[in-house]
């Protein structure tokens, strides 16, 4: 998995560290899979897998209407890393 992703936040762009995921059992009993972001040695965000995705698939969705030249947002191999997660739990 590459371990760092981009992530807009309003004009900026943030390069994130994705440190390690998660799986969480919450209190109603459901599994519940989370992902630490880190910049540097800072904690930046803890969040759910699938609000990552959620937000990876909406930049890309931005990016691809503004210019017809950009391919995706994620870096290469990051696509293929959120779905063996999606598809098999978890990916070291």
């Amino acid at each position: 998995m590459n371990p760092f992703v981009a992530i807009r936040t309003s004009e900026r762009t943030n390069l994130i560290n994705i440190d390690h995921v998660k799986k969480l059992e919450p209190l109603e009993g459901g599994q519940k899979t989370l992902v630490v972001l880190r910049s540097g040695s800072q904690l930046r965000a803890l969040i759910p897998y699938k609000r990552l995705v959620n937000i990876l698939q909406y930049w890309t969705s931005q990016e691809n209407q503004k210019s017809p030249y950009t391919n995706s947002a994620m870096p290469s191999g990051a696509g293929q890393s959120l779905q063996r997660v999606q598809q098999g739990g978890i990916v070291d």
